[in-house]
């Protein structure tokens, strides 16, 4: 599957797992917006995406997503 250009948000992104993720895709070159309540890793973590060849939009704080079960 190719990630080229598909935008991922990924939430937590400083986490070990997510960030691996996150770099994973942005060698994939995929355009990703980043969310975590930690300021530091989250820089880190855009940092590294960036230079790993994807676009990487830092989303500081706390993603609340509401499922609608009808």
């Amino acid at each position: 599957m190719s990630f080229l250009n598909k935008t991922i948000v990924i939430t937590a992104a400083s986490t070990e797992i997510r960030r691996s993720l996150a770099i994973y895709l942005a060698q994939q070159q995929a355009n990703l917006v980043l969310a975590t309540r930690n300021q530091s890793g989250l820089e880190n973590v855009v940092a590294v995406c960036t230079e790993a060849g994807g676009k990487a939009i830092p989303l500081e704080g706390i993603i609340n997503l509401t499922l609608d079960k009808r």
